[in-house]
């Protein structure tokens, strides 16, 4: 079904745009911008500021936070069922992902205090933001072989694999959906935030 040397034009593309961004990673490492930023993350560090729950119990703050987090995964998932297909629907999972990220990070950190239920919490959120990750994959794959394939198909190319290749995409994003569905049931947001305390 290769029709075209389609694998040779996506390399040929997709190493052009690594060399583009290598290049602007490169001038901003240089920038100045970039010393004045360490200049103030040491800055930073060596003056942290506290607030007043920093004289609160370390396992009160942090159960606080985490239920927050939690609370806040479960709205950002709540609305990815409100909304249709397609781009709303892409761009709300891709929401739910960071919500699961930041609640991932946050458990891990609580895990000296926390113990066993933080590392749980932790090993689920990262089961949804593994599987939210592939999805958003394939969201950044289709837009990339949707427009190659328009213009492949405005220069007189034939843009029959590439839509082939869509669809490979759109197939795995399916399959991502259903695997977010089970790793949220697995998560049992309701219990966590339970368990965490009200």
């Amino acid at each position: 079904l290769v029709m075209g040397p389609v694998g040779v034009l996506i390399d040929d593309e997709l190493s052009a745009a690594e060399q583009v961004g290598r290049r602007k990673a490169l001038a901003a490492l240089e920038d100045t911008r970039y010393f004045r930023l360490l200049d103030q993350l040491d800055a930073f560090v060596l003056d942290l500021p506290v607030t007043d729950e920093g004289d609160r119990p370390a396992r009160d703050v942090l159960r606080r936070l985490l239920r927050r987090d939690a609370k806040r995964l479960q709205s950002a998932v709540q609305h990815v069922r409100q909304v249709g297909a397609g781009e709303a629907r892409d761009a709300a999972l891709h929401a739910a992902r960071k919500k699961a990220k930041r609640l991932r990070y946050a458990a891990e950190l609580a895990v000296p205090v926390l113990g066993k239920p933080s590392t749980r919490l932790a090993s689920s959120a990262k089961d949804v933001q593994r599987v939210l990750g592939e999805h958003q994959d394939t969201v950044m794959s289709r837009t990339f072989l949707r427009e190659h394939g328009a213009r492949s198909h405005a220069d007189g190319l034939n843009g029959f694999t590439l839509g082939r290749l869509h669809a490979i995409e759109e197939g795995r994003a399916g399959a991502a959906r259903k695997d977010f569905h089970y790793a949220w049931e697995d998560m049992d947001i309701s219990r966590v935030r339970k368990r965490l305390g009200r």
